[in-house]
């Protein structure tokens, strides 16, 4: 069983749970029912491709979902985001609901702090709000069975290579943390009214510290810059959040989120 230690986030009313992994990766998902809520599971997704697989947290995305149709992922989040920026709906209920019942983009908040020279970031900031639906015969598709694993939270990470320099990419990081809570309280704002669970929990995961950490910038750094951009919106507005769940670890090579832990709940 997974434990916890748990400390509010200073001026607002979420709950930060923090966990050290005992496997070689942080778990994705809850392995058992939950008593904490709903909740979506953060992947650092492919900004261009939009798919889940490839390489890194992605590709363990692809491996906790494995019981899914997850070559849907791409063609259902490139529809969406076509027909969000040509103006029209930016959430979609599907009658296959394979992988996916459910969708909402959230393109409103873009960074645009780019490097100039290299126009591969467009998409830095996406988040989509995924919510598993139900296979052929009607089973759920939620992981290991659990109905409170009711998501996934599909953002597209800041890719160091985009950015001129090391404090634009963290400031990036900052965006996108604060960009995964504007996306489940936009989601929440309109599931109630789409029959769809409302989500309270979101398990963070460290995004752009590996391979779009192309500068190699300290994971400490990208650690407290996400979860001061995630804390600076949920002071605004807790997104109807409850809680979010972080890693961390002792070790020093993988740290996770060890300094935000020193930082709230030492």
């Amino acid at each position: 069983m997974t434990t916890f230690s748990t400390v509010t986030i200073p001026s607002t009313s979420v709950e930060a749970a923090f966990y050290q992994p005992t496997g070689k990766y942080p778990p994705l998902f809850y392995g058992a029912p939950s008593t904490h809520g709903n909740m979506v599971s953060v992947n650092a997704g492919n900004s261009q491709g939009l798919y889940v697989g490839g390489e890194g947290i992605n590709k363990g995305f692809m491996h906790a979902l494995s019981h899914q149709n997850t070559g849907e992922y791409a063609t259902r989040h490139l529809s969406l985001l076509r027909q969000a920026r040509a103006g029209g709906a930016k959430s979609e209920a599907y009658k296959t609901e394979d992988p996916t019942a459910f969708s909402l983009v959230d393109d409103n908040h873009i960074i645009k702090n780019l490097n100039n020279g290299n126009p591969g970031g467009e998409n830095d900031g996406l988040a989509f709000v995924d919510i598993f639906g139900k296979d052929a015969s009607g089973g759920s598709l939620a992981p290991h069975g659990v109905s409170q694993n009711t998501g996934m939270l599909y953002a597209c990470p800041p890719f160091g290579y985009n950015y001129v320099d090391d404090a634009a990419f963290l400031a990036a990081c900052g965006d996108m943390g604060a960009n995964c809570a504007l996306a489940i309280g936009a989601y929440n704002k309109i599931a109630s009214a789409n029959g769809q669970p409302l989500i309270s929990v979101m398990r963070l995961c460290l995004f752009s510290s590996g391979y779009y950490n192309t500068n190699k910038v300290a994971l400490d750094k990208i650690a407290l810059a996400i979860y001061d951009g995630l804390s600076n919106a949920l002071i605004k507005d807790d997104c109807g959040l409850t809680r979010v769940e972080m890693p961390y670890s002792t070790n020093a090579h993988d740290p996770l989120y060890a300094a935000v832990k020193a930082k709230i709940d030492p």
